[in-house]
């Protein structure tokens, strides 16, 4: 409510007190009586009655006003809590996203440091000219663990028809014989790859692939084989979801027959192979 308007009201108000009172006394003087008076008097009762009502009216309209400003005021302080809680959730979120990435990497270096800790002696060189053996590490190593496997199917498979149980079995005696190097190897690689498969984060396939380009080809021919025996039934559908064989070079397995142990999704092409 402005202050003019409250001035000009009370103006008006004293201005009409004022001419009631200058005129009061001939209206007295010139009546016949005090009805006559009364009747005179009753139109400036009715007067300041109008005017109390238009006060009251006015009163009305400007509590409406206020009550829409305050419905505006609650709208913008809605709209600004909404904003709040928005920005919590896109800094949560990215909190979330950092822990993740900080346990992921440094599982992936846990993974590196595994593999650079892999010694094996090549026996082959050994027997082939005498002495003491190689002593091969690292990739180095799993490339030896990956020749002596393909050796081993395909000497099976010069002698017998190619059966899959066959094949788990030839894959049985190479694990037990090489458990103390690869167990560990596979168990924290399935765990990297299960621990993005589980979490809330986006384009978990990014992160996949991340694990994916550190693995030698080598590497996936044992993850190959491994995941098709009973020690990697649980890590096989985490292979074919996210195309962990995608890379693996043609020809590097002991028969290409095995590929069709996976569906092609292993493989990163969509028609499934069964």
């Amino acid at each position: 409510m402005k202050m003019w308007h409250v001035l000009v009201g009370i103006v008006v108000v004293f201005l009409l007190w004022g001419i009631v009172g200058i005129l009061l006394p001939g209206i007295m003087s010139g009546t016949d009586g005090p009805g006559t008076f009364g009747d005179q008097f009753g139109s400036v009762n009715a007067l300041f009655s109008g005017l109390a009502f238009a006060g009251v009216i006015y009163a009305v309209i400007l509590q409406s006003k206020e009550l829409e400003l305050q419905r505006k005021e609650l709208e913008q302080t809605r709209e600004v809590l909404i904003d709040q809680k928005r920005q919590l959730e896109e800094q949560n979120k990215t909190m979330q996203q950092q822990r993740f990435e900080n346990t992921f990497f440094q599982m992936l270096s846990l993974h590196n440091e595994i593999v650079d800790q892999l010694e094996i002696k090549d026996q082959f060189m050994m027997a082939r000219h005498g002495g003491s053996a190689d002593i091969h590490t690292g990739r180095r190593c799993i490339f030896t663990l990956n020749q002596i496997l393909v050796g081993w199917i395909r000497d099976i498979i010069l002698k017998e028809p190619y059966d899959v149980a066959i094949l788990h079995q030839t894959y049985k005696g190479f694990y037990e014989e090489y458990q103390h190097l690869l167990g560990h190897y596979f168990r924290n690689l399935y765990t990297i790859i299960k621990m993005v498969d589980q979490s809330s984060i986006e384009r978990k396939r990014d992160y996949t692939n991340i694990i994916r380009a550190q693995l030698s080809s080598s590497e996936l021919v044992l993850l190959c084989y491994n995941c098709i025996s009973p020690w990697g039934e649980k890590f096989k559908p985490l292979v074919e979801k996210y195309s962990l064989l995608k890379t693996l070079p043609e020809g590097s397995l002991a028969d290409e027959r095995d590929r069709l142990l996976y569906l092609s999704s292993a493989f990163g092409t969509s028609t499934e192979k069964l």
